[in-house]
């Protein structure tokens, strides 16, 4: 918990404290284990009902609280929440890791550091862990299973059958009724594959009645596959690795294994006393290791920690460290503290800010709401008699649940009514959030995967679905070109304005320059060089102009970059077509520029709201010197730098004068790209008339 904690308030003191998580998995599994092996229930219903109360008590209540009062507090301070709302609600039902699941595939979705309930996701993973496990345990142990378990068991497969027969019928298609296609639902077959797998490993039981021996069979052959799977999403679907449970079993299992192993082989007599210094010293050298070795540290810290729990309690050091009484009492704690930490870290950031002055009282702010969770909601709910193990609970956990999602979705209605920035701001927040809806919905749709069909038609007919007039200008580049989308649609009504953008570090670059960072985010981006050159060898016509914009920051490491653009402008001059690339915008270091804005209750903006002209400058003068370059080369390639028009004097941030820029920390809202579209459409005229394109006969 203390290693979650330092990195959230800053990562750069210990670059992997939020294996935190990781090691609590571990440990989450070991001891779910134990209460399920000291239960005495022989029938499934009884056992699911025994475990799940007990978890409901646990969980559910300091849950409910939590997200009640966080989001009463963020609705005041951040003027649009409908997005954390939203996570607050899926998180009671113990789905927000689904959520920001989806999300993550939104190139243009709220940070998630200002989300006060990001954190509850791996609370997500647990409790859909537990609703797989206990089956899972049940089954080891069960002499015979009942038909009725079976149909229960064999329900969602009948669904889904159902589900697909009715689309087919409906549509011709087997997949079209589900809300996106397959494709919407491909991150989650992992889930589909763990349910239906369920009844038909229970019929797998070479040990016959040792209960022990078969659990520890399948948890072994279903943390293989979870662990593959985990390794393949990680390099090429980073947030299904990160947010979804069938990743994540491995890591749960592996405290299952040690429960189940240790209570057969008593191997924790077998280990030698400074094992668990070694192990401890390990673990501590692995939350350091750069974020850049996330997958090597993960691999690294579960392992570890398995070990760990074998090991400790024979160390006496190590033993010594972990029984003292402040340690201990941070152990109780940790439900409450994991909970809290991060909702007063989002409130902090949306006021005062993060400085070093502030961390004292964020500190003491935590602790104090913790202490106050663990004795006022905690404690009180599971020593309740009268919320006895059993319907009782339930019933009260559905009140609880029931009204929690009442009054958050009355929070969600009258969220404007409590923002302090909209009550006390003038118009300038609505104005902002109707640019915001305007661009969302005139902006074509960025996916973290490549779709050349969909990619092909947006270079080719505009929204009603018309084929696009000639000349045509065609956008091409990471979301930096979509921003100018809307803005160069009406600055140029002759025209018919193609985008051919994409997102999450691809673009326009060579298939060497895809690092795996860009492969963890976006899929097939190496196909999209490809499609775009076939689309431009086959329907660039001359008088045509194409325009290229990247995240420059994102880019300037790429090697051949140079030779790619070169390469594009020859193609688009050898089909009679003009080349246009520009520079980048000069980015916020703030994640909200909402952020920047000077209030009463946001007295400290933060330091990343403004650069230095000179500094904007030099950090782009190699992108720069790559386009002047190119200039010299090719006659009808023209580089047009528009950052000057989002500069005041010598100072760059949110504002141009009275106009406020940016709608995220580097994407321009509507009336800022429209100063560019005008630079942008004075170059395109002038070259056109410079160089008018023969008539055609």
């Amino acid at each position: 918990m203390i290693a979650v904690i330092l990195n959230h308030i800053e990562a750069r003191i210990l670059p992997s404290g939020y294996l935190g998580v990781d090691i609590f998995f571990v440990i989450s599994g070991f001891v779910i284990t134990a209460s399920l092996v000291s239960t005495s229930h022989v029938r499934l219903r009884s056992s699911l009902t025994r475990f799940y109360s007990r978890r409901a008590r646990r969980l559910l209540p300091a849950l409910a609280v939590f997200i009640l009062i966080t989001s009463l507090l963020i609705c005041l301070v951040n003027p649009g929440p409908a997005d954390t709302l939203q996570t607050g609600i899926f998180a009671l039902f113990g789905a927000s890791n689904l959520e920001l699941m989806q999300r993550s595939t939104d190139y243009f979705a709220p940070s998630t550091k200002l989300n006060a309930f990001t954190h509850t996701w791996s609370l997500g993973v647990e409790e859909q862990f537990y609703f797989v496990y206990p089956v899972l345990f049940w089954f080891a142990r069960a002499k015979g299973v009942r038909w009725r378990a079976w149909i229960w068991l064999a329900l969602p497969l009948f669904v889904a059958i159902a589900v697909m027969v009715v689309s087919k019928l409906m549509t011709g298609s087997y997949w079209s009724i589900i809300p996106g296609g397959f494709s919407a639902i491909l991150p989650y077959v992992t889930y589909v594959a763990l349910l239906f797998g369920l009844p038909l490993l229970a019929l797998v039981k070479p040990f016959g009645s040792q209960g022990n021996q078969n659990l520890i069979l399948w948890l072994v052959l279903l943390s293989c596959l979870s662990l593959l799977c985990f390794c393949f999403q990680f390099d090429h679907r980073f947030a299904a690795a990160y947010f979804l449970m069938p990743s994540r079993f491995w890591e749960l299992a592996a405290g299952c294994l040690v429960f189940l192993l240790l209570d057969k082989a008593k191997f924790r007599q077998l280990v030698p006393g400074w094992v668990g210094l070694a192990v401890l010293t390990l673990i501590t050298i692995v939350l350091f290791l750069p974020q850049g070795m996330g997958k090597v540290a993960t691999l690294c810290i579960v392992p570890l920690t398995a070990l760990g729990l074998v090991s400790f309690a024979g160390s006496p050091s190590v033993n010594h460290v972990l029984t003292r009484p402040l340690v201990l009492r941070i152990g109780r704690l940790s439900y409450s503290l994991y909970l809290w930490h991060w909702g007063i870290l989002c409130l902090f950031r949306w006021t005062i800010g993060l400085h070093w002055w502030s961390i004292p009282p964020l500190l003491a702010l935590i602790y104090l709401a913790s202490v106050a969770s663990y004795r006022w909601v905690e404690q009180p709910c599971r020593n309740a008699t009268w919320l006895r193990i059993g319907r009782r609970t339930f019933w009260a956990s559905a009140v609880a649940l029931a009204g929690s999602t009442l009054a958050m979705q009355s929070l969600r209605a009258g969220a404007s009514m409590l923002s302090l920035d909209q009550r006390f701001a003038g118009n300038e927040i609505q104005r902002l959030k109707r640019e915001s809806q305007q661009f969302l919905e005139t902006a074509n749709p960025i996916s973290n995967r490549f779709d050349s069909e969909q990619l092909l038609k947006q270079l080719t007919h505009d929204r009603q679905g018309a084929p696009l007039k000639r000349p045509r200008l065609y956008l091409l580049g990471d979301s930096h070109s979509q921003h100018y989308f809307e803005a160069l649609s009406r600055q140029l009504p002759d025209y018919g304005v193609g985008l051919g953008s994409t997102g999450w570090r691809c673009g326009y670059i060579s298939p060497a320059d895809i690092g795996p960072l860009t492969k963890k985010w976006m899929e097939g981006c190496e196909r999209y060089k490809q499609t775009v050159d076939r689309f431009l060898g086959d329907q660039l016509r001359p008088g045509d102009f194409v325009l290229v914009a990247h995240r420059w920051v994102e880019k300037k490491d790429a090697r051949y970059q140079r030779e790619v653009l070169d390469s594009l402008a020859s193609l688009v001059s050898s089909r009679g077509g003009t080349m246009i690339a520009i520079d980048d915008v000069p980015e916020l270091g703030v994640d909200d520029p909402l952020l920047c804005q000077k209030k009463p209750w946001r007295p400290f903006p933060l330091a990343g709201c403004t650069r230095g002209r000179s500094d904007v400058e030099r950090d782009q003068a190699p992108f720069d010197a790559l386009m002047h370059s190119l200039e010299t080369v090719h006659p009808k390639f023209h580089y047009v730098k528009l950052r000057d028009l989002y500069c005041d004097d010598s100072i760059c941030g949110p504002y141009k004068g009275a106009l406020f820029l940016y709608k995220d920390n580097n994407h321009l809202g509507l009336q800022a790209s429209l100063l560019g579209a005008s630079r942008l459409a004075s170059v395109v005229r002038g070259t056109a008339a410079a160089h008018p394109s023969p008539t055609p006969p």
